[in-house]
């Protein structure tokens, strides 16, 4: 058993070894189609402005100068020195000309021969990895040691007393590319379940007779609410400032007022703010009920429905004395 263990342990070794050299061998032809593909756009760029300059040359030989040369040229009548310019100047339009169409015919070449190489490491990047997904390419005596593995008998497995860790002695082969990317991509693809939507209560303010919208255990719309009936207000925190504030627009008035935000502050600054609110969420968590008599933290249900304690009693408050609750 042990050597057919190192044996599967060796054939795992060199699959891994080929994966790894067919993903290097993937990496180097995607570098060298990189580089074809850049010395395609050169050898575009040039082209066009070799063919700017043909359609130059040409447009020079068509205008009436040159024209007018050509005739000079044709006419012997005419003096030498006008002849022998016209001569030069026709000579040099044809020289440029036919240099312009060679080097056309030789930058067409360079690009029938770069877009083949590009095929052609296209073609060799697709067939490296369809041989890297291939189910071909495990050896056979680990396809025989897995075949073994899939026709085990169960009774031989319970004459032995015990179920023997199969595991062990023939391990599952490994998951190829293409296998693995299609379960990556099941995963991610993968719709998560949707939670359902917390119910919306109304609770109305005894004093005023607003009602609001509440969904969760967070009541701080109450809080602030009730802390505007109450006109609780803190001072504020900068040295020589007397404004008291609301907790709700302390932040505005540092942000219009000293310019600086919450973070700007100083340690100690800081730590009064933090006091004030721990301060003002205690007591609007007592005052609360003053003004929302129909609020319960569903917090404090929880806790009491996990501590056991039955629903009818749910109502009843914490302050409240209770003999016996069964």
């Amino acid at each position: 058993m042990t050597d057919s263990g190192s044996g599967t342990d060796s054939d795992d070794d060199v699959i891994f070894r080929r994966e790894r050299k067919l993903f290097k061998k993937n990496r180097i032809l995607k570098k060298e189609l990189a580089s074809w593909k850049a010395k395609c756009k050169e050898l575009e760029l040039e082209n066009s402005t070799l063919r700017r300059a043909l359609e130059k040359s040409t447009i020079n030989v068509n205008t009436p100068s040159n024209a007018a040369h050509f005739n000079d040229f044709n006419h012997p009548e005419q003096p030498s020195t006008s002849s022998n310019s016209s001569s030069s100047s026709k000579r040099s339009i044809v020289d440029a000309s036919q240099s312009s169409s060679q080097k056309i015919i030789v930058l067409r070449t360079r690009r029938k021969a770069a877009t083949a190489a590009s095929e052609a490491m296209a073609s060799r990047s697709s067939d490296v990895k369809s041989e890297r997904n291939s189910p071909d390419e495990v050896p056979e005596s680990y396809q025989q040691a897995v075949d073994q593995n899939n026709t085990l008998d169960d009774d031989a497995i319970e004459s032995q007393g015990s179920s023997p860790r199969v595991s062990e002695c023939f391990p599952t082969p490994s998951v190829s590319g293409g296998q693995l990317l299609e379960r990556f991509n099941s995963i991610i693809t993968r719709k998560r379940p949707k939670r359902s939507p917390e119910k919306e209560e109304v609770y109305e303010c005894n004093e005023c007779h607003k009602q609001f919208k509440l969904a969760g255990s967070r009541p701080s719309i109450l809080k602030y609410h009730v802390g505007k009936h109450e006109d609780y207000r803190i001072l504020c925190p900068k040295v020589g400032c007397d404004k008291m504030l609301l907790n709700r627009s302390l932040k505005c008035h540092m942000r219009d007022v000293h310019k600086v935000s919450m973070a700007q502050l100083t340690t100690s600054e800081k730590g009064y703010v933090s006091e004030q609110s721990d301060i003002f969420h205690t007591q609007m968590n007592d005052l609360i009920t003053k003004y929302f008599p129909d609020y319960r933290d569903p917090r404090i249900q929880s806790s009491k429905r996990w501590k056991g304690i039955p629903r009818d009693v749910f109502d009843i408050d914490d302050d409240d004395e209770v003999d016996e609750c069964f």
